[in-house]
């Protein structure tokens, strides 16, 4: 479908998608926001370190998830592995209990990496919730059609980049 460019909205026409300031704008309205929740006393809840349990060689009657504590490093190793914001999400509504053991170093590692944007843009880790900031992104930055634009091109980037890699392993092979 081609779509005639002046049907388009500004914001979309004129944006440079690698380079779109609608992530500045809501990452700059969830800073002020935060900011106000601390000046008013709503400190965050501390990251509490719960200890990881003992093992037993009896096998337990069953797997419940509260249950299972590990150690932070672990947990961040697993979310690690895991692509995007909604996998993180459901891993998290299984073990509820992370939320408040991952450090919002973390989470704004992961915003800034998933999303390919640039560190030196963004606030430090204790300016604003950036678990909540992570863990919404869609909500976040569905209404800018030059980011989801943005967002296509980066990953078809990225779907290109794994092809490329694996000719180039297939030709390495071969040879």
């Amino acid at each position: 479908m081609n779509a005639n460019p002046r049907d388009l909205t500004r914001e979309f026409r004129g944006a440079d998608p690698l380079n779109d300031s609608y992530i500045e704008t809501v990452i700059a309205k969830y800073e002020a926001k935060y900011t106000k929740q601390r000046e008013k006393g709503l400190e965050p809840m501390p990251q509490q370190s719960i200890p990881t349990h003992k093992m037993s060689r009896r096998s337990q009657a069953g797997f419940r998830p509260r249950d299972m504590f590990l150690p932070v490093e672990l947990i961040l190793e697993i979310a690690d592995y895991l692509e995007n914001y909604k996998d993180i999400r459901n891993l998290l509504s299984v073990f509820p209990h992370w939320h408040p053991m991952i450090p919002d170093s973390y989470w704004r590692r992961r915003f800034i990496n998933d999303n390919y944007l640039e560190n030196h843009r963004l606030p430090a880790a204790d300016a604003l919730d950036w678990q909540h900031v992570y863990l919404n992104t869609d909500r976040l930055l569905q209404p800018s059609l030059g980011w989801r634009n943005r967002q296509h091109i980066l990953s078809r980037l990225e779907e290109t980049k794994d092809r490329f890699l694996q000719r180039l392993e297939q030709k390495h092979t071969q040879d």
